[in-house]
């Protein structure tokens, strides 16, 4: 991973970009034996209603 901070740019390595991104998407913890990352998947739940009336709206439009 790359980061445009002066942080990561000057001194190279994780800057808090870094690792608040590694944070987000795997969950990245540090214990006395090292660091510790489990992988999150993320769902979201679709708002079907919402999405049939858009097509529906979007087919009147055309």
């Amino acid at each position: 991973m790359t980061c445009t901070c002066p942080d990561f740019v000057y001194r190279g390595g994780k800057c808090k970009h870094i690792q608040a991104t590694r944070y987000y998407l795997e969950i990245e913890k540090d214990i006395p034996q090292g660091v510790v990352t489990e992988k999150v998947h993320l769902t979201y739940k679709q708002a079907w209603d919402a999405y049939n009336d858009a097509q529906k709206a979007e087919v009147k439009l055309i």
